[in-house]
């Protein structure tokens, strides 16, 4: 796919691909995967990801490691996502092919006098992907239906336009929750793109499996200073993962997991969370439990007194790092979905005497509707010669809250 303005083409996002998959080569065993860097393999043909916009989005590139490990690697294919890696996971290869032949044999059943115009793999609820379908009725009506594989047995969905995002079950666009202002959305492609020239030889699109994808000779990535309670630069917390048991018990399963983590002796489900938060007056309704609504799920899910409950609408990266330097998992939530953030990365990329340092900060995150955990951008800086900051990005997606769920401190004479 030729580069088109704001579009990179796939031999381009490759070399991204190789890139970062060598700069966090040391991170992949927290994200589960087995990993041989002799024999690491970026493949060529990655899986195209659009907007429910219809714009392209990402590039999702598999790593092969000593024939058995694998991984992905997600690779922004638009400049206006503003930085080149997205995130890393382990996991079982998603097949868009497979899923596009689920979609079509459902339109073909469901809808057999509409005309199709066009299918695409979607990302319509980060991180969830689907297939979407444009489609036009007898009438000459036209409209978009949407394939879940996640839950093949709904068939096709329509959506309606305008959708509102919630946390739960709807479609939001990725490219419409990016922030304006900030740095410039080439900043960090070009600062990449120059970093990859001074430390990489070039790489053969050809090159055998079995050969190293790229041979880094000066040392380019490096620890970050962080706060002093943050003592690591890569902290990951032992956090049980579940997966959501419906489309819209995001928040649920984030319970659950936290649950789990703070009272391992508790017998929690997300059924019976459900159970909790239906209670009068609801918390939960169709479509999940909405953001205004969840400081009071939290807080009735732990109504011991020996727990209390913070909100915090768009949480820093440094009240993550140091929530988490302080054993505090928390639920993170993005546009339309819910998860944990059980760990932080922070890394620096780049070299600053020649200007192109950034400073890569990441969280890990056991994501209920996929494989987990997924080390994921969070924000970038672009760095000056003497550290201090130069400008800033925040990272798709956008982490819009944080639910903090902390033990009180105890206080002789209380129980």
């Amino acid at each position: 796919m030729p580069e088109d303005g704001h579009l990179i083409s796939i031999l381009k996002a490759r070399e991204f691909a190789i890139f970062y998959a060598n700069a966090y080569k040391g991170e992949m065993a927290d994200v589960h995967i087995s990993q041989d860097s002799r024999t690491m393999f970026v493949e060529p043909e990655p899986s195209a990801i659009f907007d429910i916009s219809g714009d392209l989005l990402f590039y999702d590139f598999i790593i092969r490691s000593g024939g058995t490990g694998t991984a992905q690697i997600r690779i922004a294919a638009n400049i206006n996502l503003g930085h080149p890696f997205v995130s890393l996971q382990g996991g079982k290869e998603r097949d868009t092919r497979e899923m596009l032949r689920s979609a079509l044999d459902r339109f073909r059943q469901d809808y057999p006098t509409y005309a199709l115009s066009e299918a695409l793999p979607v990302c319509f609820n980060y991180p969830r992907t689907g297939i979407m379908l444009w489609v036009t009725s007898p009438e000459g009506i036209n409209s978009q239906l949407l394939f879940d594989p996640e839950f093949p047995d709904r068939g096709l969905r329509p959506i309606p336009e305008g959708a509102a995002a919630t946390e739960g079950d709807r479609v939001h666009s990725v490219l419409g929750e990016i922030p304006e202002g900030g740095a410039s959305p080439n900043l960090y492609f070009d600062l990449a793109t120059r970093t990859i020239k001074e430390s990489t030889r070039p790489i053969e699109a050809t090159a055998a499996p079995s050969q190293s994808d790229a041979v880094i000779r000066r040392n380019f990535f490096a620890k970050l200073s962080l706060p002093p309670d943050a003592d690591k630069h890569d902290t990951i917390l032992d956090v049980p993962y579940v997966a959501q048991d419906s489309s819209d018990f995001c928040v649920l399963a984030c319970l659950e997991m936290l649950n789990k983590f703070l009272l391992p002796g508790r017998q929690l489900s997300q059924r019976d969370i459900h159970g909790i938060l239906v209670q009068d007056p609801p918390l939960y309704g169709p479509g999940g439990v909405l953001p205004e609504k969840q400081i009071f799920a939290f807080q009735r899910v732990f109504s011991d007194d020996q727990f209390g409950v913070d909100f915090k609408p768009n949480p820093s990266w440094e009240q993550a790092t140091q929530s988490i330097a302080a054993n505090l998992p928390f639920k993170s939530g993005i546009s339309g979905h819910a998860r944990v953030c059980v760990g932080f990365n922070a890394k620096e990329v780049g070299d600053r005497t020649a200007g192109t340092a950034v400073a890569q900060k990441a969280i890990y995150v056991n994501d209920p509707s996929g494989p987990s955990p997924r080390l994921e951008l969070y924000q970038v800086d672009k760095l000056m010669a003497n550290g201090s900051v130069e400008s800033s990005r925040l990272a798709i997606p956008i982490k819009m809250n944080a639910v903090v769920v902390r033990k009180r401190a105890v206080v002789v004479g209380e129980r």
